[in-house]
C-alpha cells in the first residue's frame, strides 16, 4: 500500500482527500481558538508578571547574557539573547519583556502546528485536538512556561518551517521559498537541533514526486539565498570558534564503549517519557487510531507524509548513536523534534463527527490541563513555601537589592556566586555590571572596578567570601578581597514571612 503523500495514493472510500476549501464554520472555529490562545498565554504573561519578580535558571541567564552583543553565549548560538535585548530595549529590563518573548513563541508554535493541521487535514475541529494535544505533552506545556528559552524559540521556528513547507506543497509561491529559507536560517541561530529538524522534513520531501518538484523547482534557490545571507556570517564565525561552539558537546555523553546500546535505550526512554502521557490519553480516547497505524491504514490524504518523517528522525538518531556515539538525550532536545507527534496520529483517525464522545472528553481533558498549569504555575510560588517547596522564584531579590543600594547607591560592578544570581540581581540593577564567579567566555567584558565594587553570596554554612568569589576577584577583577567590607542580613523569602535566608554582601568604595 502506498504511504499518504504518494502521488500514487489509491483513492478510498474510508480516506478523505483534502481540498482547498475553506466552510465559514470552520473559519468561525479557527478564529475563536486563535483568540482563545491568545487569551490563554496573555493569561500566563499577566500572572508571571505579578506573582514573582525572581527568576529562574534559563531567564536569569537571558538577562545576564544580553548585557553583552556577541556571535555566541557559552556555546548557545545567539538568537534567543538578541531577541531578548530587542525587547528589554522596547519594554525594559524587567519581567514583562521576559514573559512577551516567551509566551510570543509558545502562541506561535500552538498558531503554525494548528495553522499546518488545517493544511494537513482541511479539517478546523481536528486540527483543534491536534493542536490541543501539545498540552498533554509536559515537556511543551508545563516545562516550557516554567523555565525554557532556547527550545521554545526553535520549536516555534521548526513549525513555521513545517507550515511553509506545507503551503509550497499546495501550492509553490516565490514568498513561500522566501519564508522558508528565512525560518531555516533563524532556526539554525537558535539551536542546534534544529538541523535534525529541517534535515528529516528534507529527507520526507525527497521521498515522493510532489515534495521532490518542491525541492527541484528553481525558486528554491530563493530558499537557499535566504538561508545563506543569514546564516553565512554566523558561520563565518563558527569557523575562527570551534573551541567555544563545541564546548558543551560533553553534553552527549559520548561513549568509547556500549554505545549502540546505551544511545539506543536512552533514546527509546526519552522518547516514551516525552509522548506516553498523550499517547496514554489517545489509547484511552482514540484506540482505533493505534489499530490504524499498526494495521498502516491512513485515513486522511496528506500532502506531507508525517510518518515517513519520524522515520528519516529515528534514522538520523541512529546515526549519531552509531557514528558520533551519543549515549545521551534530554527530554528538551526533542521539543523541536517530536511536537508534529499529534498530526502523525490524527492521519489516522478519520474526524471528530466519528468520534463524538471520544472528541468532547478529549477537548474537556485539554482545556482541564490548560486550567490547572494556568493555576498551578503561579500557585507553586505563592503557597510552595507553606509546604515547604522553595524555588528561585521565591528568593527575595528584590529586597537584596535594596540592601545593596544602602551600601552603595550605583555599584560599577556587582559579583555573584552563580550565573542564577547574577542574572537575578541584574534584573533588579540593570544598571550595573554583574558578572558571575563560574562565568567563563565573556572575559573581553571584564572590567576593573572604577567605582563602588559589590560582591554577595548565599551564606547558610559559615561565614567569610567563598573561595570561588575570592579567585575571581584576584584573577579577574585585580583586587584583593580583604579590601572589601562585609556585611551579613537575613531576608525573609517571598511569601514565607517566617523564612529567612542569610546572604552576605561585601563592598569595596572606590578611593576618594
Amino acid at each position: 500500500m502506498a504511504l499518504p503523500g504518494d502521488d500514487g495514493l489509491n483513492s478510498s472510500s474510508n480516506i478523505h482527500s483534502n481540498t482547498p476549501c475553506v466552510s465559514s464554520t470552520d473559519q468561525i472555529i479557527s478564529q475563536r481558538f486563535l483568540i482563545g490562545l491568545l487569551c490563554y498565554f496573555a493569561a500566563h504573561i499577566f500572572l508571571r508578571t505579578v506573582v514573582s519578580s525572581s527568576l529562574e535558571t534559563d531567564e536569569a541567564e537571558q538577562v545576564l547574557f544580553s548585557q553583552w552583543l556577541r556571535a555566541s553565549y557559552l556555546s548557545k548560538p545567539p538568537l534567543y539573547t538578541w531577541l531578548q535585548i530587542l525587547f528589554f530595549k522596547l519594554f525594559g529590563t524587567n519581567v514583562l519583556a521576559l514573559s512577551l518573548l516567551k509566551n510570543g513563541l509558545l502562541f506561535s508554535t500552538y498558531a503554525f502546528v494548528f495553522a499546518g493541521a488545517r493544511l494537513l487535514f482541511n479539517d478546523a475541529r481536528l486540527a483543534v485536538l491536534a493542536t490541543l494535544s501539545l498540552l498533554l505533552i509536559p515537556q511543551i506545556s508545563w516545562e516550557s512556561q516554567r523555565d525554557l528559552t532556547h527550545s521554545i524559540l526553535v520549536t516555534a521556528l521548526s513549525a513555521m518551517s513545517f507550515y511553509v513547507v506545507l503551503r509550497l506543497l499546495q501550492s509553490q509561491c516565490s514568498r513561500d521559498y522566501v519564508w522558508l529559507g528565512v525560518a531555516i536560517g533563524f532556526g539554525t541561530l537558535a539551536k542546534y537541533n534544529f538541523a535534525l529538524f529541517i534535515a528529516a522534513v528534507l529527507i520526507t520531501l525527497l521521498t515522493y514526486a510532489r515534495g521532490r518538484s518542491v525541492l527541484s523547482d528553481r525558486r528554491a534557490l530563493l530558499t537557499l539565498a535566504a538561508v545563506l545571507i543569514i546564516v553565512l556570517p554566523y558561520a563565518g564565525w563558527v569557523v575562527f570558534h570551534l573551541d567555544s561552539v563545541t564546548s558543551s558537546l560533553h553534553d552527549l555523553d559520548i561513549g568509547p564503549s556500549n554505545y549502540f546500546v546505551k544511545g539506543t535505550g536512552r533514546l527509546i526512554y526519552v522518547t516514551l517519557m516525552f509522548l506516553g502521557p498523550l499517547c496514554l490519553v489517545y489509547l484511552l480516547l482514540f484506540p482505533r487510531g493505534f489499530s490504524m497505524i499498526l494495521r498502516h491504514h491512513p485515513m486522511h490524504r496528506t500532502s506531507f507524509p508525517v510518518q515517513r518523517y519520524f522515520l528519516a528522525l529515528f534514522c538520523l538518531l541512529w546515526v549519531m548513536i552509531l557514528v558520533w556515539r551519543v549515549t545521551y538525550f534530554k527530554d528538551r532536545w526533542m521539543q523541536p523534534l517530536f511536537f508534529l507527534f499529534p498530526l502523525y496520529f490524527f492521519t489516522y483517525v478519520k474526524d471528530t463527527s466519528s468520534h463524538p464522545r471520544a472528541s468532547r472528553v478529549f477537548l474537556a481533558l485539554a482545556l482541564l490541563t490548560a486550567s490547572t498549569i494556568l493555576v498551578m504555575m503561579p500557585a507553586r510560588i505563592v503557597l510552595g513555601p507553606s509546604l515547604g517547596y522553595y524555588t528561585a522564584f521565591n528568593f527575595p531579590y528584590a529586597a537584596l537589592a535594596d540592601k545593596i543600594e544602602e551600601q552603595c547607591s550605583v555599584p560599577n560592578m556587582i559579583l555573584a556566586d552563580s550565573q542564577l544570581d547574577a542574572g537575578n540581581i541584574r534584573l533588579q540593577l540593570p544598571d550595573s555590571l554583574v558578572l558571575a564567579s563560574n562565568l567563563t567566555g565573556l572575559d573581553s567584558d571584564r572590567r576593573s572596578a572604577e567605582g563602588c565594587l559589590v560582591a554577595f553570596w548565599k551564606s547558610t554554612k559559615t561565614d567569610g567570601m567563598p573561595d570561588r568569589l575570592k579567585t575571581f576577584l584576584r584573577n579577574e577583577v585585580r583586587v584583593a578581597p580583604h579590601q572589601f567590607n562585609i556585611v551579613y542580613h537575613d531576608l525573609p523569602y517571598k511569601y514565607a514571612d517566617k523564612e529567612h535566608v542569610r546572604v552576605g554582601i561585601a563592598v569595596m568604595q572606590p578611593p576618594d
